[in-house]
């Protein structure tokens, strides 16, 4: 038995790198063996809740991989969290697009552990189909550093010596105890609705689980006789050529330019004014035109910051998060991001109502710096 024991941890620390807990004693001929029971003249503490569901989880996982299968590498993550509340900042980590270091194609699966949370398995469905539509959402964002990635890409394919640029996903699937099989499709053969059934059952994990894969690869580019070969067999003209699209009408062309002629905000008329406006700090502004409410900044510029410096903190409603660098001159999508966040802060069952508020904004909520400002459902007043 203390052999098997040994072999096991053996394994799981190859896999995962795993360290043995200091309560994993060692006898004298190096054979780890775990103490699980409290009896007499035993010393050590019990294994933590985390160990025990790393533990069952990589048994579960060996045994599942059918036999000559190979097994990748996997890291294990436990969250002890009983509210999804404290729970999300570190999803929303774990969830990050920009992986630090990354210089060369990489894969990394984590199996984040949730011991304590969505023991109902619909509940745990239904949270990552919202979790999955927020980031789908925040993908749409125009922010700057999305911006700038564009024009990088543009320049970048358009260079005659193109340098090989990285690029990152991150794909989320779930795990459960009570993981729903869906019924094979009755036009199926006994060998597919056997293979569909066994498929559904290998994801009854222990404990409510999301797996998380991270993945970094080199975007290929198309050469350029790949790309006139392309443009020469994707279009539907006599000349097997694209369409040309078709010209805009004059009077649009008219009415987009005076838009985007006029300025985004009213120019004080006073210039004394203006000078003296300039030079507040994003977090003076807003503490003046919210002198009644704790103001907290947003440093970063992405989707990902955003979201987590919101959640991370500890301020309870009423509240403002002002966000001077995250979509500063894009009011549609920054109003998308507010009802991104309402659909985290109610899966959270919070029971706060987030209200965006834009310089560009159109309406009456027109902060001078965008922001959320939060307070509890059935009390949000106006800025004003």
């Amino acid at each position: 038995m203390a052999l098997r024991v040994a072999c096991a941890l053996a394994l799981l620390h190859s896999c995962v790198g795993f360290t043995l807990p200091p309560f994993v004693r060692r006898s004298r001929s190096a054979v780890a063996q775990l103490n699980y029971e409290d009896g007499e003249g035993n010393d050590l503490p019990p294994p933590s809740m985390e160990f025990k569901a790393m533990v069952e989880t990589e048994k579960w996982l060996t045994d599942a991989i059918p036999d000559g299968m190979q097994r990748k590498e996997v890291a294990y993550s436990v969250s002890t969290d009983d509210s999804v509340h404290s729970f999300l900042p570190l999803l929303l980590e774990h969830l990050d697009p920009e992986p630090k270091n990354v210089q060369a194609p990489s894969r990394q699966t984590t199996m984040l552990i949730l011991p304590n949370l969505f023991q109902d398995y619909a509940a745990f469905d239904s949270f990552v189909k919202d979790v999955q539509s927020v980031r789908s959402s925040a993908r749409t964002y125009q922010h700057p550093t999305a911006l700038t990635a564009m024009q990088a890409e543009v320049t970048r394919t358009l260079a005659d010596d193109p340098v090989p640029q990285m690029q990152t996903s991150v794909n989320l699937a779930l795990l459960h105890p009570d993981f729903e099989v869906p019924e094979p499709d009755e036009g199926d053969s006994p060998e597919l609705k056997a293979y569909k059934t066994k498929k559904g059952l290998s994801r009854r994990s222990p404990y409510p689980t999301l797996v998380i894969e991270t993945r970094t690869r080199v975007v290929e580019l198309l050469s350029k006789e790949e790309e006139e070969q392309m443009a020469a067999t994707s279009g539907d003209s006599p000349e097997g050529g694209p369409q040309p699209p078709a010209p805009a009408p004059a009077a649009e062309i008219s009415n987009l330019e005076h838009l985007f002629s006029l300025p985004s905000t009213p120019t004080p008329s006073d210039p004394a004014a203006a000078a003296s406006a300039a030079l507040l700090s994003p977090s003076k502004k807003l503490r003046l035109h919210f002198p009644a409410l704790p103001v907290h900044i947003c440093p970063g510029s992405t989707p990902h910051s955003a979201f987590l410096t919101f959640f991370t903190s500890t301020a309870q409603p009423p509240f403002v998060v002002g966000y001077p660098s995250f979509l500063p001159s894009s009011p549609l999508s920054f109003e998308r991001y507010g009802r991104d966040l309402q659909k985290l802060c109610d899966l959270a069952q919070l029971g706060w109502e987030v209200v965006a508020e834009h310089p560009e904004g159109v309406g009456e909520g027109k902060a001078p710096v965008p922001c959320v400002r939060v307070e509890q459902r059935g009390t949000v007043t106006s800025s004003e």
